[in-house]
């Protein structure tokens, strides 16, 4: 939604400049070549024919003004495209409501509620075509604090981790326990004989903030929290050995899941922060109150406009289970390697409405729908059969009902994929192994489904599909065991993200995302062991990629826990896991009022930090005598 005027804004303005004659004879607003918002968003590539329909339900504009998806992808490949996105400034009405509905999904995932007071500050560019990728994969890992899945990513990344031996020693990419099945198939091979069975679950918590220093907002700067916790977040791992084979399945939710609930999102305190000081440029309000004390020696203070409220409302929930299967074989005592697959699904729903956009006057007795209010000073005795400014105030009126009308959401997504993964695990000796996992990128295209007709004033499109591809990625890592009480480890994990298809979005991805990580366990006595690590993980996007609830930035994680061995068959696994992320700013010029030849100052900070509390349940059913030894 264009929260301010656009289209019929630039035509009123255009006609209180220049024609005020013919503004006051026609009584209404003069054509416009205007691109609507959704046309002009960072990333956006609107069809010829849509950009000709009409901005918002108001002017209609020229199909020449935006080139069609076709067109666009014919003269600019990824590398300029990402040139583009890089230097182009972002606007509060840049596919404004769809960002708005579709990223108050991203903060909360895994079962959770957050209410942000205001909320966070500039959302992702891609939405501006409809791209559904953004809150799906937001939703996916949005969440995650840990190495490998930043808060708030753009989100369709497999997350690392998958289990509670992670939270409490984070590298992972070496184990032969039970969570190898996720982190090193190939290690299966090294398990006791028999039936295992893995059962963790996770809390967690995360904390994002972002500020603005935009001029127009009710405090300058303004800082917007938000907090998202869940107390759900599981997984399930199964192996069973004999002999040289390893057979392995894995339920789990890949990317993460849950839900949010936003009473406001910051995108909408710049945009409607424009209407006061865009009222008093077009209407124009200092010249009326001019005129007026002119003509009865009293300033009725209609300029006098000093606040502005809305109300939004938006929900939603996503969730991507995987299941996986796959098979490990001890080729030679060196060498073992796995084959193996995951079937993922990607689920979104959200609703969503904007409405009741009201500007304060004290005045003039309080606040006001600006429609209404520009009606009442129409209706002033003083102004009654003025040539100009009745007209003007009808016109600018008419505008800002159309452009502020309510606007509603209600819409699902789904999409689902097949990932291949490969590992293989080298021992050279008894002290040092070494585990290899490649897993491929998955191709997921996500198709759109609208109820009741509530499509956010044309921004989704019912049955149209958007790829939304998780990345591939590669890890290695090293156990060296150095005493017979002491292990350590250290591991690598590269995501492929420059070579996945985010519907347009990728192409801000500067470089490939990676994470270091070493971790060490000591056991105390024969039931008891403690652990630990750290990670360093580097996300490397353009500036242009950051937005107010999707912001990669760079983080220090450390995790510490522990094991404890009920008997020889049950162990518990416990962890702790917190990430700082290394706070970062940029200037996101805001197109004051939706011209992007009229770019105001405002500068982003982000920030953001994450807990993780890691339990889980290890169980040996049949064969050899013990859970897979203590120290590794």
């Amino acid at each position: 939604m264009e929260v301010v005027v656009e289209a019929v804004a630039i035509a009123v303005a255009v006609e209180v400049l220049l024609a005020p004659a013919v503004a006051a004879a026609k009584g209404r607003v003069a054509p416009t070549t205007a691109v609507p918002a959704r046309a002009k968003a960072r990333g956006a590539q609107t069809t010829a024919a849509e950009a000709a329909t009409t901005t918002r339900q108001g002017a209609k504009i020229k199909a020449e003004a935006v080139p069609s998806r076709t067109e666009d992808s014919e003269r600019v490949e990824k590398d300029g495209r990402k040139a583009l996105h890089q230097h182009r400034p972002r606007t509060h009405n840049e596919a404004f409501l769809s960002k708005l509905i579709y990223f108050s999904l991203a903060i909360a995932p895994w079962g959770s509620r957050a209410t942000f007071r205001p909320t966070l500050k500039h959302l992702s560019m891609n939405l501006g075509r409809k791209a559904m990728f953004g809150p799906i994969l937001l939703l996916q890992m949005a969440f995650l604090p840990a190495p490998g899945a930043q808060a708030q990513t753009a989100n369709l990344y497999t997350i690392p981790n998958q289990s509670a031996h992670f939270i409490r020693m984070p590298s992972r990419e070496s184990s032969t326990e039970i969570d190898a099945v996720f982190h090193n198939p190939a290690g299966l091979v090294e398990l006791d004989e028999g039936f295992h069975l893995s059962l963790n679950n996770q809390f967690l918590r995360q904390e994002s903030t972002v500020s603005s220093n935009y001029q127009f907002l009710r405090e300058v700067p303004t800082e917007y929290r938000g907090v998202a916790a869940s107390l759900i977040f599981p997984s399930i791992y199964g192996a069973y050995r004999k002999g040289r084979l390893a057979y392995s399945f894995g339920i789990m939710m890949v990317g993460g899941s849950g839900g949010a609930q936003y009473d406001n999102l910051p995108e909408a305190d710049a945009g409607i922060a424009d209407v006061i000081p865009l009222m008093k440029q077009l209407a124009p309000l200092n010249q009326i109150d001019a005129y007026i004390n002119g003509q009865t020696g009293s300033n009725p203070g209609y300029a006098n406009l000093s606040d502005y409220r809305f109300d939004f409302n938006s929900t939603g929930v996503g969730f991507s289970p995987g299941l996986q299967a796959g098979i490990s074989y001890q080729a030679s005592k060196l060498i073992a390697v796995s084959f193996g697959a995951r079937f993922i699904q990607q689920f979104v729903f959200a609703t969503s409405t904007l409405e009741n956009v009201e500007v304060y006057n004290e005045g003039q007795g309080g606040w006001y729908a600006p429609a209404d209010y520009l009606l009442m000073m129409a209706n002033d005795p003083s102004l009654v059969g003025h040539p100009v400014y009745v007209p003007v105030l009808g016109a600018v009126s008419q505008g800002l009902a159309t452009d502020l009308a309510p606007v509603e959401l209600d819409m699902s997504q789904y999409g689902f994929g097949l990932t291949p993964i490969i590992g293989v695990a080298i021992r050279p000796n008894n002290q040092v192994n070494v585990g290899l996992r490649y897993e491929h990128n998955t191709a997921v295209s996500m198709r759109t489904s609208i109820r009741q007709g509530k499509d956010a004033a044309g921004r989704f499109v019912d049955g149209e599909k958007i790829r939304a591809d998780l990345p591939g990625f590669a890890t290695i890592g090293v156990h060296y065991k150095l005493f017979p009480k002491l292990s350590t480890r250290i591991g690598f994990r590269y995501m492929l993200d420059t070579q996945s298809d985010w519907d347009g979005r990728d192409s801000l991805i500067e470089s490939n995302y990676y994470e270091v990580s070493v971790g060490g366990q000591y056991t105390i006595s024969q039931r008891i062991l403690i652990s630990g690590g750290y990670t360093f993980n580097r996300p490397q996007v353009l500036t242009a990629f950051q937005s107010e609830t999707d912001f990669r930035l760079p983080g220090h994680t450390g995790a510490i826990g522990g094991a404890y061995d009920v008997n020889d068959r049950v162990r518990v696994n416990l962890g702790f896991m917190f990430t700082y992320f290394v706070p970062e700013s940029g200037e996101y010029p805001h197109a004051f009022g939706g011209n992007e030849n009229n770019n105001l100052s405002n500068e982003l900070s982000f920030e953001k930090n994450a807990l993780l509390v890691g339990l889980g349940v290890d169980m040996r059913f049949n064969g050899g005598n013990k859970v897979q030894p203590a120290a590794f």
